[in-house]
């Protein structure tokens, strides 16, 4: 084997763990985890409003909320744990990485009434616009790098960017998103928070 031909075959193997073509942001380096109960309910002194509640850093997870789950019948569903990390930052600038993929998506947010709304604008320092360009010729290519870079953005580009409507889930600690109702205004309260997405508020995890 030449050394160009050892080359590619440790590029191709890199590209097969997961690695992309697109320079990534350099890892998460702190560690989060959930702060449970403790966590400020909406109303509270330290949470008075959305506005305030909001901010911080939040984990997703798919699921049921837990007392909605019990009134119909389905207490030992489990939420399934998310890998998404949610930042949203007092002055309404919004990041989204992963906690174990090396992903980062930049946004704003913004509250009107009891919805926090949110925009995102970018991917790994690309417009949505560009990022979606790149995928569609990356695919077309054929190519190992092009395959690749779509499975691991993918979900970003079509799944994430539905997640923007977020209110505060009935327990009054998560917030929740159902990406599939675009007007909920005239829903019964029960089926809008039935199922979808939930964000639970993290915690800088201690060092020992």
């Amino acid at each position: 084997m030449t050394s160009f031909q050892f080359l590619k075959a440790v590029c191709v193997f890199g590209i097969l763990l997961g690695c992309s073509a697109l320079p990534g942001p350099p890892s998460v380096v702190k560690e989060w985890e959930p702060v449970g109960a403790r966590a400020p309910m909406i109303g509270s002194p330290e949470t008075p409003d959305l506005a305030k509640f909001v901010v911080g850093t939040w984990q997703t997870s798919t699921g049921i909320d837990k007392d909605q789950a019990q009134q119909l019948g389905l207490s030992g569903l489990e939420p399934i744990e998310g890998d998404e990390l949610f930042t949203f930052a007092a002055d309404g600038k919004l990041t989204v990485r992963g906690k174990v993929r090396k992903f980062s998506v930049e946004g704003s947010w913004t509250v009107s009434g009891d919805t926090v709304t949110v925009d995102y604008k970018s991917v790994e320092g690309k417009s949505m616009d560009q990022a979606r360009e790149e995928l569609k010729k990356g695919a077309e290519s054929g190519t190992q790098a092009g395959v690749a870079r779509e499975l691991k953005y993918d979900w970003i580009l079509t799944e994430l960017t539905k997640l923007t409507s977020w209110q505060v889930a009935p327990d009054k600690q998560q917030l929740f998103c159902n990406a599939s109702a675009q007007d909920t205004s005239g829903m019964d309260s029960q089926i809008k928070f039935a199922a979808g997405t939930f964000l639970s508020r993290q915690q800088e995890k201690a060092q020992k």
